[in-house]
C-alpha cells in the first residue's frame, strides 16, 4: 500500500525592496522594505534566509550611513531565524555598531518582533531601536550621524 506524498505547503515569496532617503547631511540612508507572509517557526526559516540575503545584497551595494528596515508590509508571527538578519553582511562586529540602524513595525508584526529587541538580544546589543512611527526612524537615524 502506498502512502500518501508529503509535500512542503508553499508560501508566498518574500518581496526585499530598498529605497534612499535623502539626508540634510548629504549622508545616505537606505531603507530596505521587507513585505510579504513569513510563517512561523521552522516554517520561515528560508524566508529568513531570504530576508538576510536580499538586505546583505543592498547594504553591500549602496555602503549607507544608515539602515531602516521596514517591516510594515510583513506579515510576521513568530521565528527566531529573523534574529540573524541583523548581522546583515556589513563586516565584524565593531563595523555593525557602527552604522546607524533601526527597524519599523507596526501592530501585530511589531509585538512580534518585539522580542528581539529585549535586553541581552542582538538588537540591544547593537543598539537598534524598534520605532512605530517611519517618520520618528528617520529622525532617530539622522539623529546618530548628523
Amino acid at each position: 500500500m502506498n502512502e500518501p506524498e508529503s509535500r512542503a505547503p508553499q508560501v508566498e515569496r518574500i518581496e526585499v525592496t530598498s529605497r534612499e532617503i535623502p539626508t540634510s547631511t548629504g549622508a545616505t540612508i537606505i531603507e530596505i522594505v521587507i513585505a510579504g507572509e513569513y510563517p512561523p517557526g521552522d516554517l520561515g526559516e528560508a524566508h529568513a534566509r531570504e530576508i538576510i540575503r536580499a538586505s546583505t545584497a543592498i547594504v553591500a551595494r549602496f555602503s549607507p550611513a544608515a539602515v531602516l528596515l521596514n517591516f510594515e508590509g510583513l506579515d510576521y508571527t513568530r521565528g527566531k531565524a529573523m534574529q540573524e538578519l541583523w548581522a546583515l553582511g556589513v563586516g565584524s562586529y565593531e563595523e555593525r555598531m557602527a552604522m546607524p540602524s533601526c527597524a519599523y513595525a507596526k501592530g501585530r508584526t511589531k509585538d512580534a518582533l518585539e522580542w528581539l529587541f529585549e535586553p541581552g538580544m542582538i538588537c540591544a546589543q547593537l543598539k537598534i531601536p524598534l520605532i512605530g512611527d517611519r517618520e520618528e526612524a528617520i529622525r532617530h537615524l539622522e539623529q546618530r550621524f548628523g
